[in-house]
């Protein structure tokens, strides 16, 4: 069974010296297959390459992300680009398919590939510790305390993985669904024809256990700052991940405790992180030296480091991106903030909005958070960026507003639509990727800080009203955003889909975490006519709701997986 997943520990069989079956013992004794910790150091690093440095179009950063808010209320699917499994997913449908041989089987064998990584070195290490030996001999202290980091980044990325594969391949952890089985979970190395083959499907709830127990370990382990290079997995990250986690399992006291840990230790006490920098800073940098002078971002507290030495880049962001056609040699800008080469990623030289740009801002939502004064896209004189829209550096920065396609194919490409010639009504696109002078390769941030700031706000509402006031009022002040006099749920949603749409499938977490309703008025594509100029997006069916306890709401594995058993897993 499990073809990408017994392919994944083969290749971990040649890098293990734990105890094999009786077919492979040696004759000769084993020597382990790395000496010291500068040698395992390699292993340390190949999960990340695994997510981040090889998916391309498979990306499960990119694939996750998009999906997630192509299924929720904040995107619609423009009808001319919808492909792939996005037609399952944007009329929530994703559970009534087969991914075999399709992009989301590409990331299936990225994610396992991401356990695979991490527990062929983690086994090698628990199983030396477990017996009472030294992991590698003649280890010194800075030996140890390098270990001890790497054994940290190793559980982080881990339990990032199954954080991913329970984002795609299983419902919400809720009581309707804790007990079933979806995923495999595979906890160390085995390499038995059985384990191989038939490896355990881990309910629900274990696979949301063992990310716990990992995080845990990671937080524990891993240091305030990861000098060992940009991108690498730190304290808070493990923190934030445990904040998401339980605050989906509806564990709001050990959610809140992880967002004091991080506001409090990081930003208050170490001062690592902050709010001070423009919106577009975090999404404008590159890995590479010649673009980027300064590569931190105060408020990204982890990030995926795209690299040119890699052999991909998540494109599918594309998908749900203003910059649909990313550039690939872009030349670097000044690199001041004054300088649209730097700020806007250099769209307004070589930009293209690429045909397979798929979802947009819902007019619904842009109307609810008070970017425009309508949801009707026909209004040509209404549906436009409101005032409030023109005074919150988050729209002017990291979104983009089109006028509808006007037939004059000169006119600017910044201002009306010109790649889609029969979207005749004004959009608003998320513009948050592909920013960087280097664009193809732009740094693509994982967790940043106004998410922490706005779930402590969520979860101090009921008890502290004025902390959570001051906690939106940090993220709006940011904005360049008046403070607010009061607070309540619907302005902290608002804050949070003006700050997170269209990144980290957050807008799906904090439904799923607050236990809402996914809109059953958005429109399905029915009413479009693929060959007219007078289509309204807003008059097709609307799409069914996704209500609690959401146990449609996942991807079944591929097909092709269960040929080695002959069975598919039960999920009851």
């Amino acid at each position: 069974m499990k073809k990408h997943i017994l392919l994944t520990l083969i290749v971990g069989l040649s890098l293990t010296s734990c105890n094999m079956d009786n077919f492979f013992e040696l004759d000769r004794p084993e020597v382990t297959p790395w000496q010291n910790v500068n040698d395992l150091e390699y292993m340390v690093v190949s999960p990340y390459t695994a997510h981040f440095q090889i998916p391309g179009w498979q990306s499960p950063l990119a694939m996750i992300s998009y999906y997630g808010e192509l299924a929720t209320d904040i995107g619609l699917a423009n009808p001319w680009a919808i492909e792939q499994e996005a037609i399952y997913w944007y009329p929530r449908k994703m559970s009534t398919f087969d991914v075999t041989g399709e992009q989301t089987e590409a990331s299936f064998k990225v994610l396992y590939g991401g356990v695979g990584t991490c527990n062929v070195p983690l086994t090698f290490i628990e199983e030396r510790e477990n017996a009472g030996l030294p992991v590698f001999d003649y280890m010194t202290e800075d030996d140890k305390q390098t270990l001890a980091r790497q054994k940290g980044e190793l559980y982080f990325m881990r339990a990032y993985s199954y954080w991913m594969i329970s984002r795609l391949f299983m419902p919400p952890y809720n009581e309707a669904n804790a007990s079933k089985r979806f995923v495999p979970l595979i906890t160390n190395l085995d390499p038995t024809q059985e384990a191989l083959r038939n490896p355990y499907m881990g309910t629900v709830a274990e696979i949301y256990d063992f990310m716990i127990s990992d995080l845990k370990k990671a937080k524990a382990l891993l240091p305030e700052k990861n000098n060992q290079g940009r991108g690498r997995a730190n304290k808070y990250a493990a923190s934030a991940f445990l904040m998401r986690i339980y605050w989906l399992m509806g564990n709001t006291t050990e959610a809140l405790k992880e967002c004091n840990f991080i506001i409090e230790d990081g930003v208050e006490r170490n001062q690592l992180f902050d709010l001070t920098e423009e919106p577009i800073r975090a999404f404008n940098r590159n890995a590479e030296p010649l673009y980027t002078t300064n590569p931190v971002a105060r408020e990204v507290i982890w990030e995926a480091v795209l690299t040119a030495e890699g052999f991909n880049q998540p494109i599918a962001l594309a998908r749900m991106s203003k910059a649909g056609g990313y550039n690939f040699n872009s030349q670097s800008g000044s690199y001041s903030p004054d300088d649209l080469n730097w700020t806007g990623g250099l769209r307004g030289v070589n930009f293209q909005h690429g045909s397979w740009a798929c979802s947009y801002w819902n007019p619904r939502t842009i109307k609810y958070v008070g970017w425009a004064t309508t949801d009707d896209p026909l209004d040509l004189t209404s549906y436009v960026p409101s005032d409030e829209a023109k005074k919150d550096k988050r729209f002017l920065q990291l979104h983009a507003f089109l006028k509808g396609n006007n037939g004059d194919t000169s006119a600017s490409k910044e201002e009306y639509e010109q790649t889609f010639t029969h979207i005749k009504w004004n959009t608003f696109w998320s513009d948050k990727y592909f920013r960087a002078p280097y664009a193809r390769y732009t740094n693509v941030p994982i967790v940043r800080l106004p998410e922490i700031y706005l779930t402590r706000a969520s979860l101090l509402l009921a008890s502290d009203v004025e902390q959570a006031r001051k906690d939106v009022n940090a993220v709006r002040k940011r904005a360049g955003l008046s403070d607010l006099l009061s607070v309540t749920e619907e302005d902290i949603e608002k804050e949070r889909i003006k700050e997170l749409g269209f990144e980290a499938n957050d807008r799906l977490t904090y439904l799923v975490a607050m236990n809402k309703s996914i809109d059953g008025t958005k429109p399905s594509l029915d009413g479009v006519d693929l060959n007219s100029d007078t289509n309204n997006p807003m008059t097709g069916t609307p799409i069914p709701a996704l209500n609690p306890p959401y146990s449609e709401m996942y991807v079944p594995l591929p097909s092709i997986e269960y040929l080695y058993s002959g069975s598919a897993p039960s999920v009851k």
